[in-house]
């Protein structure tokens, strides 16, 4: 009820401000006065449910989620070829060396929503995953140097574009 005295009071300033002593608008006036003074607030209504009753809905539609990016599988069957590799390496470093540096090839050249999906799927291994379980048996050394590889992915695509760029300008 408060609503709608402030709303009657705003009126009737409104009102006043615009009144002009005229005969019609006087009555004018009036009549809606009296208009207002018979409104009542409106009730909540009940349906029973043995009444037919229409509902209109206004539905927006909800936009598509997403889908999760995930690595494409020809990078993840290359990614775990190189993680069950043989090492024919004289010393087991240099194995892991040479693994190291292939699995640093191939993060580079994922896309950075792929880098970031694979980053976090190997920064938090599930016991399913194959290829998340071989690459935490790499010493932790390595794993940090490698998950930096694929947060970097962003910014390499950034510097990228911005050499493209410059090259563009040069080429003027």
């Amino acid at each position: 009820m408060r609503e709608l005295d402030t709303c009657l009071r705003d009126l009737v300033e409104a009102v006043r401000a615009a009144y002009q002593a005229t005969l019609a608008h006087d009555a004018l006036v009036r009549a809606v006065i009296i208009e207002l003074t018979q409104l009542e607030e409106p009730q909540p209504t009940t349906v029973r449910a043995s009444e037919p009753s229409l509902v209109f809905v206004r539905v927006e539609p909800q936009p598509a989620a997403p889908a999760p990016v995930t690595v494409n599988a020809a990078a993840e069957q290359a990614i775990t070829s190189v993680l069950t590799s043989e090492q024919s390496e004289r010393t087991i470093s240099d194995a892991f060396d040479r693994k190291e540096t292939e699995l640093r090839t191939l993060f580079c050249a994922l896309r950075p929503l792929e880098a970031a999906a694979l980053r976090k799927r190997l920064a938090q291994p599930r016991a399913e995953d194959d290829l998340a379980t071989r690459f935490s048996r790499f010493a932790i050394e390595r794993r940090v140097r490698l998950l930096g590889v694929l947060a970097d992915a962003r910014r390499r695509e950034a510097l990228q574009q911005a050499r493209g760029m410059r090259s563009m300008r040069g080429a003027r």
